[in-house]
């Protein structure tokens, strides 16, 4: 009988760390760099073979160190449980064999947001690792990923150009005082406005899990043939992606963010398909979009994927009405769609675009069925316009104040229901755009089935 030995096992470990030759090596990719990432521990270990069981502690621990090494090699900066951050992974063992050296079975590796890599070993060093860097690899490059990592950066650059801005505001101000000490000062100088500081960084309130929800983000900032990009969709569709597993309690591999080029045409079908397969009757759909909006020729109003075109937006982008007809037909009991992006089709400013052609006389509001609530961030008529440095759109900024920290509890009592999101969102957003020379107030449009004082949308939230 083959006698286990822990001294012997955990010497054995420590030499298989770094995996095997043949697996994919991991290689950082800038943009994750800082990305923080909660290893959930312990490991999930399930086993067929009678003879594993002796050693399940050992094989959690070597696949624990050999995700955390791979993670890190990737980027991630690995942190413990409850402190901030903005992913979070976990790891499981299907064992089918256990040898003193060796293992056999499947090592998943899920990753929230949004990408799971699984992967079948034979001969396998202890806790499955010798793929660990392969799976990370193939994780490190899913679009929701990418997305994120992408996200913290350009909120990093946003940062450090407002830093550099006010250093310079600062600098220049000290020369003019310098140059003007020795004339005489007939008036008090005036007081400029400082730049405003950058954006700390959002921490959002936990609701109760949406086991049976499901939720499509879309978020589209550079387009092929637009030239100017849309402006923080990027970061308002992350910043939405951790709201919707956070305070929304969607499970992560329930959540599917598509952003930029990923958000063409047909990815844009591939996941409304993708939430009419997967929502079960009964549970609930959640649709986000921001990016541009415009209308056509008649008036009729489009949301624009990555590959639309200008020149012909009937046939290359998406209408609004398509869009909420393909949620009201899912099997989910109600459908909550927030779309920033404007359709006021003489402007080409904040999320509108004009198309080409003559601009229509008169403009279509858009329908949702039956089951379908549609949060719009602006009128027909009205620009969606900025939220300011590093915030995004204005709707989406709101709306992540008023869901994602619990803002919109106007009645204390731990429920956001959707008339009283509307109510705390919908001022905020008027009156910020007043401020700024413009009308922006958004619209809720329901359905007949949809009652919005009685549609809770997140619910057990933290007391006030």
């Amino acid at each position: 009988m083959v006698r286990f030995h822990a001294r012997s096992w955990l010497l054995a470990l420590a030499a298989a760390w770094g995996g095997c030759s043949g697996s994919q090596p991991v290689v950082a990719r800038p943009e994750l760099a800082g990305v923080r990432l909660v290893l959930k521990s312990p490991v999930d270990v399930t086993w067929s073979d009678p003879g594993c069981s002796a050693q399940a502690e050992a094989q959690r621990t070597a696949a624990q160190k050999g995700a955390q090494a791979a993670l890190e090699k990737a980027g991630f900066a690995v942190v413990e449980d409850g402190a901030p951050h903005e992913a979070v992974a976990a790891v499981s063992l299907k064992l089918t064999r256990c040898q003193t050296d060796l293992a056999y079975g499947e090592v998943t590796i899920a990753l929230d947001p949004g990408a799971k890599v699984a992967k079948h070993c034979e001969s396998c060093h202890p806790g499955l690792t010798t793929h660990m860097d392969e799976i990370v690899a193939q994780l490190s490059e899913a679009p929701a990923v990418v997305a994120l990592g992408k996200a913290k950066a350009d909120k990093a650059d946003a940062e450090a150009a407002e830093k550099a801005k006010a250093e310079a505001a600062e600098k220049a101000k000290a020369e003019t005082k310098t140059a003007k000490k020795d004339e005489p000062k007939d008036e008090p100088e005036e007081k400029k406005d400082e730049p405003p500081p950058p954006p700390p960084t959002a921490k959002y309130v936990s609701g109760a899990e949406q086991k049976n929800a499901y939720a499509l983000i879309v978020g589209v900032e550079k387009y092929r043939d637009v030239s100017a990009p849309a402006t923080g969709a990027r970061v308002d569709a992350t910043r939405f992606m951790i709201i919707a597993r956070n305070t929304l309690g969607v499970p992560g591999d329930q959540i599917k963010m598509i952003v930029d080029d990923h958000a063409a045409e047909s990815d844009l079908k591939k996941g409304l398909d993708w939430l009419k397969s997967n929502v079960s009757s009964g549970g609930r759909a959640y649709f986000y979009f921001s990016g541009y909006g415009s209308r056509d020729g008649v008036g009729t109003p489009y949301l624009l994927p990555y590959d639309a075109e200008l020149g012909s937006i009937s046939a290359t982008a998406f209408e609004l009405d398509g869009v909420l007809k393909a949620l009201n037909d899912t099997k989910a009991k109600e459908v909550v769609a927030f779309v920033d992006a404007c359709f006021a089709f003489t402007k080409d400013t904040g999320r509108c675009v004009a198309a080409e052609g003559k601009p229509p006389s008169k403009s279509k509001d858009p329908a949702p069925g039956g089951k379908v609530a549609l949060y719009l961030a602006s009128g027909a008529s009205e620009v969606a316009g900025p939220g300011g440095t590093g915030a995004g759109g204005l709707f989406s900024f709101q709306l992540a104040e008023g869901l994602g920290k619990g803002n919109g509890d106007l009645d204390g009592d731990g429920t956001i229901t959707l008339q009283e999101l509307s109510q705390w969102v919908t001022g905020r957003v008027s009156r910020q755009a007043k401020k700024d020379s413009r009308d922006q107030t958004p619209v809720l449009l329901t359905g007949k089935s949809v009652t919005p004082a009685s549609l809770n949308v997140a619910w057990n939230l933290p007391a006030k």
